[in-house]
């Protein structure tokens, strides 16, 4: 079976049902309690070696320039993907046993020690001249966390919805 997910006026997949954690709005992200956040999904994607998209989506995002709200933005796309990140890491290693079985078995074996993790963010209608300087921006922002996880600088990626559809996240409208 395969399922899709409504964000940001997008729909992403369809996934492999074994394949997705809809992390965000997981029961396990909800019993951590206030002030946790987490991106959309995480995927495995089917890639060789294995490949861990996290995955988050916005309507929109501060227009270049406006330094004050792009720091805001910044900050909280940030959280969600570190956030969701070290929930999926301690889920795997058993430390969320009441989870209900919602990260799937096929996430759960995945050997993270060799996975690729991969976080991107799709910003729907975004200017695709926009992009690069948000994508610097995001890789600057989480530039100690990625060197704490061991993600390369260019696995963190920022996208428009037209180019999400080329990568097989967004289904063609």
């Amino acid at each position: 079976m395969s399922r899709t997910f409504i964000e940001s006026g997008m729909t992403f997949g369809p996934f492999e049902d074994d394949a997705v954690f809809a992390i965000e709005a997981s029961a396990m992200r909800s019993r951590l309690g206030e002030g946790i956040k987490a991106p959309e999904f995480v995927w495995l994607a089917p890639r060789s070696p294995a490949a861990l998209w996290l995955v988050e989506a916005k309507s929109s995002s501060p227009q270049p320039g406006n330094t004050g709200d792009l720091h805001v933005f910044l900050r909280d796309v940030s959280e969600k993907f570190v956030h969701g990140l070290t929930i999926l890491v301690a889920a795997c290693l058993g430390r969320h046993t009441d989870d209900g079985g919602e990260v799937p078995a096929q996430i759960r074996a995945t050997q993270l020690g060799t996975a690729k993790i991969r976080l991107i963010l799709v910003v729907n209608g975004h200017k695709t001249e926009w992009l690069p300087p948000l994508q610097d921006a995001l890789r600057k922002e989480l530039s100690v966390h990625r060197r704490v996880w061991g993600i390369d600088a260019d696995a963190i990626v920022v996208l428009n919805d037209a180019m999400a559809v080329t990568r097989g996240l967004v289904a063609r409208q």
